[in-house]
């Protein structure tokens, strides 16, 4: 008997965690598309193919559906960057992967890097996108201050807007894709993506670094 009854609140349970995650990636291709602010419960129940109070039930709120939606990318990039930063590789090489992961996430999850851009980075909606923003450039940051004290990037400029130019030229470059900006089709994603990478990296390794050492003045004021 009591078997039983655990194999059925196993089966609930699985059951549970099945449309629970089914609403969670539903919510996450709405809000991509169309935005926080424009997006409803029922346009995510809807999606997801499950009844309008079931989202309510096993969420709550639409607040907090994107509460564990930032919690999750957070979480992803995160570990990434410190895995990362963790390897013993050249401080170029630490910035270049941190770049190829993101657009490698473009390639893998669409939608993730339009919630990247549109919803933390361009115009945070809760204050949980600025601490997530936040959270990431510092972990940047703290890379580049690194490579400085070991003499892998010579450079006059503050770590915090070396990291702000790096990311920046990603955020930019992820932007035009994701706004259509820049031409990219089904055809032809993989090798712009693979021409986006190959860029950042002659940035860092040829331009940038190299541009970045051959001023001589200093930057007090």
């Amino acid at each position: 008997m009591n078997l039983g009854v655990a194999t059925l609140n196993s089966r609930v349970s699985l059951k549970r965690q099945r449309s629970e995650r089914k609403i969670f990636q539903a919510a996450i291709k709405v809000i991509a598309e169309q935005g926080y602010h424009n997006t409803r419960i029922s346009d995510i129940a809807k999606e997801a193919g499950v009844a309008y109070g079931l989202v309510y039930h096993y969420f709550g709120s639409k607040e907090n559906i994107m509460y564990i939606i930032l919690d999750e990318v957070t979480k992803k990039f995160s570990e990434k960057i410190d895995k990362i930063d963790s390897e013993d590789i050249h401080t170029l090489e630490k910035l270049a992967r941190i770049s190829d992961y993101m657009f490698d996430t473009y390639l893998a999850s669409k939608e993730i890097i339009q919630l990247l851009v549109k919803e933390i980075i361009k115009e945070p909606n809760i204050n949980k996108d600025k601490m997530i923003a936040e959270r990431i450039l510092d972990k940047i940051c703290h890379i580049i201050e690194n490579g400085k004290r070991k003499k892998e990037i010579y450079s006059f400029i503050e770590p915090k807007i070396l990291t702000l130019v790096f990311f920046g030229s990603i955020n930019m470059l992820l932007t035009s894709l994701v706004n259509k900006y820049y031409p990219i089709e089904e055809s032809n994603k993989i090798q712009v993506i693979k021409k986006f990478k190959k860029q950042i990296r002659g940035m860092l390794y040829k331009d940038m670094d190299k541009s970045l050492r051959s001023f001589s003045f200093s930057a007090e004021v």
